[in-house]
Parts: structure tokens; sequence; C-alpha cells
């Protein structure tokens, strides 16, 4: 477990899980925002004992980043405001570009399959293409 909290500290926090990383690395940037924001966060790498039952073999450790129950709602406005200044600068070929309307709306229907950033330009590329999004018109991200 990696923490910012004293372990003192710990016991005292409510810490939930926020999301989970199949790596430390895809961690990394939700990490620096939290660091950067001074959110309390808990890394717990998780493994399913389930697995090596079922299939034979074990299944790749999950990281799970815990946070206060408090937090989740700013650290998703501040995640979302990281996305929307990352969406002007995507580039052409980057691979939701290649993907049609119907994925594309399906990229922001799963909230929980999709980071911020993809689901952010997922409307924007379906409202540069003219099309509608799933929500009645909500457009998450900012131009």
């Amino acid at each position: 477990m990696k923490s910012i909290l004293p372990p003192e500290l710990l016991d005292m926090a409510d810490l939930i899980t926020y999301t989970k990383f199949f790596t430390l690395d895809d961690a990394n940037p939700l990490l620096e925002i939290l660091k950067k924001e001074g959110i309390l966060y808990e890394i717990e790498k998780e493994r399913n004992s389930l697995d090596s039952v079922y299939f034979g073999n074990e299944i790749a450790p999950m990281f799970a980043v815990k946070i206060p129950s408090d937090q989740f709602t700013r650290l998703n406005y501040l995640l979302e405001e990281n996305a929307s200044e990352s969406i002007a600068h995507a580039e052409d070929d980057y691979y939701l570009y290649n993907f049609s309307n119907e994925e594309l709306r399906s990229v922001i229907i799963d909230t929980d399959e999709w980071n911020t950033y993809d689901r952010e330009l997922a409307q924007k590329i379906l409202v540069e293409r003219n099309e509608p999004l799933p929500y009645a018109g909500k457009r998450l991200f900012r131009s």
C-alpha cells in the first residue's frame, strides 16, 4: 500500500475505491493530480484469488486508488477540467477518431469502462460530426 497519509492517520480517514488500474504507470496521471491538489489517497494492490482456481493461473493484479468519499465530486470536477484542457490538443490520429458514431456514444455512456479524457473527446468528435449526443444534447467538454 502507498499513501500520502502517515500510518497513524490512515485509520481516521474513510478511504473508498475511486478507480482501479492494471498498472501503477496507468495510475500515475491520477496520482499526480491527487498530489497536486492535496487529496488524501491510498493505493492498494488487489488480487482475485478465484482467478487461479478457475483459470489455472493468476490474472495480473489490479491497483485500487482509494480517496475519501467526500472528495469524489471534487476529483471528478478536476479530472473533467484536466480532460477539457487536453482535448483541445488531441492529435488527429488518436484512436477515437477511427470509431463509428455508435462506438463514440458507447464511450460516453459506459463511464466505468472509459476515462474522462476519452469520454470528453468522444463528445467533442460527435459534435464536430454534427451527431447527437446520448444525453439529449448535454455537453460535458468545454470548447
